[in-house]
């Protein structure tokens, strides 16, 4: 039974290991169980241009998730009995005040970063009763979304996170990132948004314009400014169109036995078929997430769409059934 402080909200969360679970009314979270991993967050990214948000604290802490917010052009309100150098530089609305329930008024986001833990309680109380979104430091069991460590090339983002069990992992694997991908990898994705319609006029067909743009920042990847991507676009546009194509992937049905160069091929596809089996929804869930999924129970009758398919310029992924896999393999 949960012997912690109570509340009123109608919906809240327990954790368990692995997944979330929805508790009973007037429950709300307290500690971990101790044989909880992590917390698994929704991926998500949120537009906060101009909406409001409120940061509960005066420390760096503080400090370090309102420059977050304004560089998501955020209108941030903070806090705090006092507030430290850097929050007193920072283009912000003070509130010089202890936290009290009614300054969740019509914002969005709320970040708890006090260092008293019962005052951060009751910011996660208030908003899971107004409805806002809470971040409660070092507190993932009380967070309703997280900010996960970031690798920027505006206006591509890279967002890494563990649910909160490895924040040292997460650094490492941000800073390798950072080292190995280029500045100019922004200044690519920036260029490609700026010339998407141009794409879309010349090229109507949806499958058309992803085999396009794989081409292109096949060639483009190292290109240094706006006129040699313009002109590699040309010549991805001028090209060739690649021929529809039947990808065939044999497998034991097991994802984690799935190799480098299949996975690869797996995320070309246009469209999916698959046997209708929920064992094969782990494999299928490697494949591009805008693929079109196709599950079969007559491989016969989808065989013959797949190959229509294919002659209409699509890539199509077969997955055989893993009793076939397995006898090819023995075989």
């Amino acid at each position: 039974a949960n012997t912690g402080p109570r509340a009123t909200p109608e919906w809240s969360l327990r954790i368990r290991p692995h997944l979330w679970e929805p508790a009973v009314p007037g429950d709300i979270v307290t500690d971990l169980n101790e044989r909880t991993l992590y917390v698994k967050f929704f991926p998500a990214f949120i537009h906060l241009q101009d909406q409001p948000v409120l940061v509960v604290g005066g420390g760096e802490i503080a400090a370090r998730k309102t420059e977050l917010a304004l560089s998501a052009g955020a209108a941030v309100t903070v806090v705090s009995p006092e507030f430290c150098p850097t929050l007193q530089r920072l283009s912000v609305t003070r509130v010089n005040a202890c936290y009290r329930r009614e300054q969740l008024l019509g914002v969005r986001l709320c970040f708890a970063c006090t260092d008293d833990e019962t005052v951060n309680r009751q910011i996660y109380r208030d908003c899971e009763q107004t409805g806002v979104l809470v971040n409660v430091v070092d507190a993932p069991h009380l967070c309703r979304f997280i900010t996960p460590s970031i690798v920027d090339r505006e206006p591509l983002q890279l967002a890494i996170a563990s649910g909160g069990s490895s924040p040292v992992l997460v650094r490492l694997v941000r800073e390798r990132l950072e080292a190995e991908l280029s500045p100019e990898l922004g200044e690519l994705a920036a260029f490609a948004g700026r010339m998407r319609e141009r794409v879309k006029r010349r090229l109507s067909s949806l499958s058309a314009r992803r085999q396009l743009w794989e081409r292109f920042f096949a060639l483009a990847i190292d290109a240094r400014d706006d006129g040699e991507r313009e002109q590699l676009l040309e010549r991805a546009l001028t090209g060739t169109a690649s021929a529809g194509e039947l990808i065939k992937l044999q497998t034991t049905g097991n994802r984690d036995d799935v190799t480098l160069g299949q996975l690869r091929r797996m995320q070309q596809a246009d469209v999916v078929y698959y046997p209708a089996s929920p064992s094969m929804l782990p494999l299928v869930e490697l494949a591009r997430r805008d693929a079109e999924k196709r599950p079969f129970e007559d491989p016969e009758s989808a065989r013959s769409e797949a190959e229509r398919r294919v002659q209409q310029g699509e890539r199509v992924l077969w997955i055989d059934p893993p009793s076939l896999a397995s006898r090819a393999t023995e075989g």
